[in-house]
């Protein structure tokens, strides 16, 4: 199991390095999108590929609208002056994409900070008219995926760096999963920042795990487990614990996480789907409901991070 931050960072810098010359701007945007798909293979999130949508009713899919725009700098390298008129640089093209496709107002259009991107829910002939927009790059349907977590890291002489004095002091590490139990005595004291992300879809019968059944949150409590009983939803703890769990003495063996003296930022990103939909996304032979996470909801976890770096208590976000 590869650790989760080298998965945000990689991201969200291809996202964010884009060139000033339109066509390797569009040559980076198909490969940020093939790479995000083998990124969430390393980390062990099954890639789902959603069925056609049944003709017999218009039905609304969950995109991701990347818009061209020449951006030569990269998010993290700016002072707060240019990250504020980057900020502005993207909403204003965001806006212009709105203005040109008026029906997306009869959804809830979500505009990224930090890049030029936006998600909405659209319907097939909305979807075309966006891919024929010559100032949209891409438009592409929002995947799903599973948790799962067959290995970890145990192996790659942690102990050995602990010993030189690295240990993850001062930095944070962003857990975008299933959220995470901060109470568990190995992670007590750990999380110093929670969100979630999370997605009401009619299509696949899927209902947001954030607090008050919202699909965005930054509240306390927002970063905790989906609820006990679904499959997956102890992933996230699993993967945090791997990060960076505490020096812990158990049966007199003392363990610990890559980076223990780490902090954390919990992002719960999944959604909770009915194993009945026709759509069976969780399985055909499944018998329970099963939780899965939009791709869009884990873009927007990153964009939430871009957007708030050096927050107090933060430190680096590794």
């Amino acid at each position: 199991m590869h650790v989760p931050w080298s998965f945000s960072i990689a991201v969200l810098a291809t996202i964010c390095s884009s060139t000033e010359e339109r066509d390797n701007y569009v040559i980076r945007v198909r490969r940020t999108v093939a790479r995000f798909a083998g990124i969430m293979a390393m980390l062990g999130l099954a890639v789902l590929s959603p069925g056609a949508p049944s003709r017999a009713a218009e039905t609304t899919e969950r995109v991701i609208v990347t818009l061209r725009m020449p951006i030569a700098d990269r998010a993290f390298s700016l002072d707060a002056t240019q990250a504020s008129s980057r900020r502005v640089r993207i909403a204003q093209t965001q806006q212009q994409t709105l203005q040109r496709h008026p029906a997306l107002a009869q959804h809830d259009v979500q505009p990224l900070t930090s890049m030029p991107v936006l998600i909405t829910d659209a319907t097939s002939e909305q979807i075309a008219a966006l891919r024929a927009d010559p100032a949209v790059a891409s438009v592409h349907i929002s995947r799903l995926f599973a948790p799962t977590l067959s290995e970890s890291t145990t192996h790659i002489g942690a102990r050995v760096t602990h010993a030189a004095g690295y240990a993850g002091a001062g930095t944070s590490i962003a857990i975008l999963d299933t959220g995470v139990a901060k109470s568990h005595p190995f992670l007590a004291g750990s999380v110093v920042q929670e969100a979630c992300f999370s997605t009401r879809s009619s299509r696949y019968n899927s209902i947001p795990l954030c607090p008050d059944a919202t699909e965005r949150s930054t509240a306390v409590d927002s970063g905790l487990p989906c609820p006990d009983g679904l499959n997956g939803c102890n992933h996230g703890t699993h993967v945090a614990g791997i990060a960076a769990g505490r020096v812990t003495t158990v049966d007199g063996v003392s363990m610990s996480g890559v980076a223990p003296a780490a902090k954390l930022i919990a992002v719960q990103v999944y959604s909770r789907f009915d194993y009945t939909n026709s759509e069976r996304v969780c399985g055909v032979d499944a018998t329970q409901d099963c939780v899965l996470a939009f791709e869009s909801d884990v873009l927007a976890a990153l964009d939430y991070l871009a957007t708030n770096i050096g927050s107090p208590g933060w430190g680096t976000l590794a």
